[in-house]
């Protein structure tokens, strides 16, 4: 029967042994929850850990909306507190999120073309940004993968794939943007 050199432990396969000596011993956790940073040693545990911890729905105690995560109710929060914690850098101009800073740092003083989605109506400082999310949150609604879309000069984001469903298209358009 393998044993453990290091604890005496004993058991019916060598790959059983492998697997203890891994966990146990050399504290090998190749998977990493990407949320906190906590290690495991198979993606079964990672994902049992994503479910228990963070993809409970966290739902707010003044309007029940449900957040997906405790940093997006900590968020959301901000509309009923009107906490403003980030300021540009270039006018100190406040804001309840990093990512609307930096849309105002794009759009007034880099003067970037903003964007939005046509399929959910979001809003991106620019279009390189639009089709990273159109690949990761579209993925699954039959639009092409962002490998293959490509922006025209007349700023149309297209597909270079001609299939029997033909060419598949998406038109960006920009978006209306209420605090800049």
């Amino acid at each position: 029967m393998p044993t453990c050199s290091q604890c005496g432990k004993q058991f019916n396969r060598n790959q059983a042994l492998k697997v203890h000596i891994d966990q146990v011993h050399k504290n090998i956790r190749p998977f990493s929850c990407t949320q906190c940073e906590t290690k495991f040693y198979t993606k079964t545990h990672l994902n049992i850990h994503l479910d228990s911890v963070h993809n409970k729905p966290y739902p707010c105690t003044i309007c029940q909306q449900i957040c997906k995560s405790k940093k997006d109710l900590r968020i959301h929060m901000r509309t009923h507190t009107k906490a403003k914690p980030f300021s540009c850098s270039l006018c100190e101009k406040q804001f309840s999120s990093r990512n609307s800073c930096n849309q105002h740092i794009g759009l007034v003083h880099k003067k970037l073309e903003p964007m939005s989605c046509t399929i959910c109506g979001q809003s991106f400082g620019n279009k390189y940004i639009c089709i990273k999310h159109i690949n990761r949150k579209h993925k699954d609604d039959n639009v092409p993968s962002m490998a293959h879309l490509y922006i025209k000069s007349d700023g149309e984001i297209k597909t270079e794939d001609n299939n029997d469903h033909g060419e598949f298209e998406i038109k960006m358009e920009p978006p209306r943007w209420q605090d800049v």
